[in-house]
């Protein structure tokens, strides 16, 4: 969901299917572990009721440590092309 404030994006994610290389992001990411445990590179790992924000241009990734769902929230609006 995207208007011009912010994107909000909902993800599950499987353990045995999702790895995200490190990347960066323009913009600030402010994201809701809602159920699970993933974790950020070798920086920490999240869990169900986490919330944590990487700033825009760090190098961060992603990979599911269990079965689980996120709220991704882009403020503002992130640009796709």
């Amino acid at each position: 969901m995207s208007d011009q404030n912010s994107t909000v994006a909902a993800a599950t994610t499987k353990v045995e299917e999702y790895s995200q290389p490190g990347h960066t992001d323009d913009m600030n990411l402010l994201a809701f572990q809602l159920h699970g445990e993933n974790g950020l590179g070798r920086t920490f790992e999240v869990r169900t009721g986490d919330t944590f924000v990487v700033r825009g241009g760090v190098p961060h990734g992603a990979a599911a440590i269990e079965d689980s769902q996120v709220i991704d929230v882009f403020p503002p609006c992130r640009m796709t092309t």
